[in-house]
């Protein structure tokens, strides 16, 4: 029997072989070509995703899971095909054709190692558009894998125009290579190719940084660029914590700042791991005294409250933000911290003040709702969330204390099964613990004591005006 999934797939590659196979037939039959031959174009275009969704299914096992992004890639390669037959020939130039931003923009919202792959299906479907032009498909080709390449840290906006260049320039040398290889002279012909491809790789950043938005918007993803823009502190969602539970925003901001090197020290996405740090606790702008971190100056309301009413009322800024998340629009990969960072752990501060009491306990509605960290960044936020906070009542933060604390705290998550689902190794532990030791240490070194200022400035206010007499 095949699977719903199985029928979904079949029918997406029929459906995109359609769209492709029509724009490669908008070159072929006025030309003159017989069906026979279109009917060629329909078998190879079908080998190529053919042997596309096999490689996806063997490899980017995420990717063919998951139906938006196959219609992503689907999206993109008809795209593709419909620039080539925008700027090719006879309109303007096979060397015009701004192909390499199908790879580009793969790369950028998937991840680069499909986009290589692609890079080939896509020099392979441009070629028939191009009246199976060895050189074309050459140039696409290479232009392809040199956008993934240059695309792997894009971060502005203008990092696009350096892409371009790049791409530009490979393509143009790759012309240069085939006009030689076909005995073409120098000039007009070679230059005049090399400077369409020059040109293919601007247009493909222009087509880059045109599309990209619209994609991430279309598709629920997430890049780099996106990540810089919710890291401002101007965003709505941060201007209110600023205001409404600066506690909060400060501990976020010094939360991101340990969750960003223990990302880097164990290879994860350290910017993802900053972002969703700026967001897990939204939820607390509900109700903001309810935390301590925003009481100064206030009582604490706790104090009135039951055990496991306060665990309840804790507990409910995980909903909250994940209704201000949906509220504000918040990609999901950076929503996600919002209830990871927590998993399932014990609020153990109201579970032990109820054990005090003798009330009648339930240890799960102690707990947290999960689900549990399911990536090294929520998990990195996670341990980082717990190990501020415990630093926090240490009366003399020494370097080794500091440490202590973390490792403990490291290790209570991982013997309480925090960490079962997130792919962090015992290594990978250790450098966190590491990476956390060395940033508490540079922010909560010790200080030297200032004498009184305050009596120091009213005594001399009192002698000044004895001095005047």
């Amino acid at each position: 029997m095949i699977r719903p999934m199985w029928m979904r797939r079949v029918l997406l590659g029929l459906v995109t072989l359609a769209g492709l196979v029509f724009i490669i037939g908008l070159d072929y039959l006025p030309a003159g070509t017989t069906w026979t031959g279109l009917a060629g174009a329909a078998v190879v275009v079908g080998l190529v995703l053919g042997v596309t969704g096999v490689y996806l299914w063997q490899y980017q096992r995420e990717i063919w899971e998951t139906d938006r992004l196959l219609v992503l890639w689907s999206l993109v390669a008809v795209g593709t095909l419909g620039l080539a037959q925008v700027f090719g020939a006879p309109r303007f130039s096979n060397y015009l054709v701004p192909a390499p931003a199908g790879a580009m923009l793969l790369s950028i919202l998937l991840r680069p190692r499909p986009a290589l792959f692609s890079s080939a299906a896509f020099a392979i479907l441009v070629g028939l558009t191009a009246e199976q032009q060895f050189p074309t498909v050459v140039a696409v080709f290479i232009g392809g894998l040199v956008g993934v390449f240059a695309c792997r840290q894009v971060n502005h906006r203008a990092d696009f125009g350096a892409a371009g260049l790049l791409v530009g320039a490979a393509c143009a040398i790759a012309a240069l290579a085939t006009g030689l290889l076909e005995g073409l002279p120098i000039y007009p012909a070679i230059a005049t190719n090399a400077a369409y491809a020059l040109g293919s790789g601007l247009l493909a950043a222009v087509v880059t940084i045109g599309v990209l938005p619209f994609l991430e918007q279309l598709f629920g993803l997430i890049t780099p660029i996106k990540l810089l823009e919710l890291a401002s502190p101007a965003h709505p969602l941060l201007r209110r914590l600023q205001l409404e539970a600066p506690g909060t925003y400060h501990h976020s901001l010094m939360v991101a700042n340990m969750a960003e090197a223990a990302a880097e020290a164990v290879g994860a996405d350290a910017l993802l791991a900053r972002v969703g740090t700026y967001y897990h606790d939204i939820g607390k702008l509900r109700r903001p005294a309810f935390f301590v971190e925003n009481q100064g100056g206030i009582d604490n309301p706790h104090d009135k409250m039951t055990p496991s009413l306060s665990a309840l009322t804790v507990s409910a800024h995980v909903r909250d933000g994940m209704d201000l998340a949906r509220e504000y629009g918040l990609p999901e990969p950076v929503a996600d911290f919002i209830p990871q960072h927590h998993g399932t752990a014990l609020l153990t501060y109201f579970y032990h003040q109820a054990l005090e009491r003798g009330d009648p306990l339930d240890e799960f509605a102690f707990r947290y709702e999960g689900p549990k960290p399911q990536t090294p960044e929520a998990a990195v936020v996670m341990l980082a969330d717990a190990a501020e906070a415990a630093v926090r009542s240490l009366n003399r933060p020494t370097p080794d204390r500091l440490e202590d604390v973390v490792r403990r705290i490291i290790r209570d998550k991982l013997e309480d099964g925090q960490l079962d689902e997130c792919g962090l190794t015992f290594r990978d532990l250790d450098r966190i613990a590491a990476a956390f030791a060395r940033i508490l240490a540079g922010v909560l070194h010790p200080r030297l004591e200032y004498p009184d200022l305050e009596g120091e400035l009213a005594r001399r206010r009192r002698d000044r005006p004895a001095k005047a007499r």
